[in-house]
This record gives structure tokens, sequence and C-alpha cells, in this order.
């Protein structure tokens, strides 16, 4: 399987070379899916922060404010789990498009099917 950096990178050779093996393979897709992971990662490290800064703050507070700070960290909690569980889906579609994608041919290999 082609790294997914590569695909990314070289994503008309990876087109020409699935075209020349007659592979059909959704190359854009594979760059779509990782750009919403990366974007689910940063997603999700932004409610952790968010959580880990929370969490110093309520045994700071006062009596009064706690149950709304603990409120919030449930709400931060759930959020955390539907990122999860949408970077889940997002990297099984993910890895079965790219194990579409065929490694490269040799430049020296005939074009075609066998014959």
């Amino acid at each position: 399987m082609l790294d997914l950096q590569f695909i990314c990178d070289h994503r008309d050779e990876v087109i020409e070379n699935c075209a020349k093996r007659g592979v059909q393979a959704d190359v854009d897709a594979v760059i779509r899916l990782r750009d919403q992971r990366n974007s689910l990662i940063v997603r999700g490290d932004d409610i952790r922060r968010q959580q880990k800064d929370l969490s110093a703050r309520i045994p700071k507070a006062d009596a009064s404010e706690r149950p709304a700070l603990i409120e919030q960290g449930k709400v931060l909690r759930d959020e955390v789990a539907a990122v999860d569980e949408q970077m889940r889906v997002v990297e099984e579609q993910l890895k079965a498009e790219q194990a579409r994608i065929p490694n490269l041919t040799h430049p020296e290999a005939p074009i075609g099917g066998e014959a």
C-alpha cells in the first residue's frame, strides 16, 4: 500500500498509475478524507485542551460556580466522544479508499494487460 503522504504529495502521478493499471481508485477521496481526519484531530485536541483547562478551574472555583463548570465538563466529554466516533468512521473510510490504490509500477514495465 502506498504511503498516505506520498499519495497526497504525488496526486497526479498516482492517478496516472491507476489509469495505466486499469484500477478504479478515488485518489481525491483519499486526500479529502485525510484532510477531514486532520481537521478532526485538531478539533479533538482543542476540546481536550478545554477539558484540561476546565478541570484545573473546578477546584479553585466558588461552590456556586462548580455545578456549571461540571456541566460544561460533561458537555465537553460528549463532544470528545462524538469527535472520536467521527474520527473512527473517517479513518475506516480512509483505509478502505487507500487500500484500493495500487503500488506504483516500475517505469520500464509495459502498459496494459498481460499478453
